[in-house]
């Protein structure tokens, strides 16, 4: 029977491995441009992230359960590192399809500009 504390650190490795398959989603969704799907698993990736942190926070780790820990980031690094690739690609892909627009900001007097003329400079000066 295991101890309270081994279950809890049972479960620190069970959400360390949720957030990897989570992340694996994520990459799937990505590659086949599945937005909507890409959204939910985003927030489920939030949400496994907060519990690891408490689970982490709240648990003394015994050194397997820290060995098996750190092979999960590990494996979650290197799915990070070739979703962030697959990210920029297709942004720069789609880039010349929507091309970037002034934005209307207020300028220097309060005055709304479109973004494309400076704002007008005060006279006087």
């Amino acid at each position: 029977m295991e101890s309270d504390g081994a279950a809890d650190a049972n479960e620190a490795l069970r959400i360390a491995r949720d957030l990897r398959q989570v992340t694996e989603r994520m990459l799937e969704a990505a590659k086949s441009l599945d937005s909507p799907t890409l959204a939910k698993l985003v927030e489920m990736r939030g949400d496994r992230l907060f519990e690891l942190r408490i689970a982490l926070e709240s648990t003394p780790l015994d050194d397997t359960t820290k060995a098996s820990i750190s092979e999960e980031f590990q494996a979650l690094r290197q799915i990070e590192h070739r979703l962030e690739r697959i990210s920029s690609l297709v942004l720069q892909a789609l880039s010349p399809l929507f091309p970037a627009q002034p934005v209307a900001t207020y300028g220097r007097a309060g005055r709304m500009s479109s973004g494309t003329n400076p704002a007008p400079k005060p006279k006087g000066r």
